[in-house]
């Protein structure tokens, strides 16, 4: 599970409605038809994400023979639109409506996956198409990112129900990593990996029929005094993540979190074939359990929140996540206790990141005015999905120096490392949410 991580002061006046009323609340937006189609679209994407997540980089690794240093490259193109194109694609959601622009990008991701299969049936299916396809894939994700993110508050209006609708939106985020790893595994045992791809090109085409259906007026944004400045644009929105204590530091930490993550992605499925000779459908319930973590994460973010406060159940959260990927490495003995070992390692670090990504969607939303939504949100992705791009080929890279073993190692050490700059901030002293920013 990626982090989606979002920053101020010790002390902050406590908003009475934030966080979204506690129990009492927890499921007011069940009467929200509006929300429950774009919950259902935004799960369908998740769920498709999580099937290519998997389905890709096997398709290089069990077709095409990828080494680690050709699938680093893989899921580098993936990421690196996040780096180039984020700022970009925020400044075209803020002045745009959203709700198209999130339509348009599954059809993209539909149309670049479904290509896999046919190129596959007509034998022309090679590593550099399959970069092509991973790079087209990462520019829908993108764009649809930047926008999901920011069109919450469109079809949530009532800022006290926002932990709700992310605490939904997690839940959907962490089932899909539950069901999405051992889909994958299934359907590539069962169809091949190329074949499987097309089972995830029809999700994100569901996923269009739900958004479709949705009834909420879009309010499309006011001009802007100066128009077509993008560079302002795209400063403005930079300004104000880096301006603001929370944001600046949650993106380093995001940041950190999402490199150690694509690093250890792109090592362990290697590793977990060559090395650790496990079966795809092994790899898959090893997987899974990240997602059952996130999803009780998910869970159980708005229940900690009331009872502990915001800084401390964020500052406990992800020092699980960033400690447990350690136990990767020390896994060894019979195969069964492997298993088991790696199972609690990704189960660790989704549960700590489920439980945090709540807190931190919120908290962005929460001291960044409407008309920055789109360009904090970018710039928050770029940042943190720009560092996660150099995580794919650092692993490949550090896994032909050190081998498999070692560089697992290197992560989960650095990964523990990398909490420095949390406890040196403000942010596990916070109880309650800043007062919103006024536009």
């Amino acid at each position: 599970m990626h982090s989606d991580e979002g920053g101020e002061s010790t002390v902050v006046e406590p908003a009475p409605e934030a966080p979204a009323g506690g129990r009492r609340r927890f499921g007011e937006l069940w009467r929200n038809a509006d929300f429950l189609k774009f919950w259902a679209g935004e799960t369908l994407s998740l769920a498709g994400a999580q099937i290519s997540l998997l389905g890709l980089p096997l398709t290089a690794v069990l077709v095409l023979n990828a080494g680690a240093e050709e699938l680093g490259l893989l899921r580098l193109l993936q990421l690196l639109p996040y780096l180039f194109l984020a700022l970009l694609f925020g400044i075209v959601a803020d002045r745009n409506p959203r709700r198209p622009l999130m339509i348009a990008s599954n059809l993209l991701r539909a149309t670049a996956l479904g290509l896999v299969p046919v190129l596959t049936v007509v034998h022309q299916l090679n590593i550099g198409l399959l970069d092509v396809i991973a790079l087209l894939v990462g520019i829908g994700a993108v764009m649809f990112d930047v926008c999901w993110l920011s069109y919450i508050p469109t079809v949530v209006t009532d800022r006290r129900l926002l932990v709700e609708a992310n605490s939904k939106l997690g839940t959907s985020s962490s089932a899909a990593e539950i069901a999405g790893p051992g889909l994958a595994g299934a359907l590539i045992q069962a169809l091949s990996a190329p074949y499987a791809l097309a089972v995830n090109a029809g999700s994100y085409l569901l996923s269009v029929i739900s958004l479709l259906a949705i009834r909420t007026p879009e309010q499309r944004p006011e001009p802007t005094k100066e128009k077509g400045n993008l560079l302002r644009d795209a400063r403005e929105g930079l300004v104000w993540v880096f301006g603001n204590s929370y944001l600046r530091v949650l993106a380093l930490l995001g940041g950190s979190y999402n490199f150690f993550l694509t690093f250890i992605e792109t090592v362990f499925l290697v590793y977990a074939v060559r090395t650790l000779n496990m079966s795809v459908e092994v790899i898959g319930i090893v997987l899974s359990a990240g997602g059952i973590g996130g999803l009780l994460g998910a869970m159980l973010a708005n229940t900690a929140l009331t009872r502990f406060g915001l800084g401390r159940v964020y500052s406990v959260s992800v020092l699980v996540a960033f400690a447990a990927p350690v136990l990767i490495p020390l896994a060894g003995g019979p195969q069964l206790l492997v298993a088991g070992v790696l199972v609690a390692a990704f189960f660790l670090t989704s549960l700590g990141i489920g439980t945090a990504n709540v807190i931190v969607i919120t908290l962005r939303q929460a001291v960044t005015p409407r008309r920055l939504m789109g360009r904090m949100n970018a710039a928050m992705r770029m940042l943190m999905f720009g560092i996660a791009a150099l995580g794919s080929p650092a692993g490949g890279f550090l896994s032909v120096w050190l081998g498999l073993h070692g560089a697992l190692w290197v992560a989960g050490v650095a990964s523990i490392l990398a909490l420095v700059p949390l406890f040196r901030s403000e942010i596990p002293k916070l109880t309650e949410l800043p007062k919103p920013v006024e536009d």
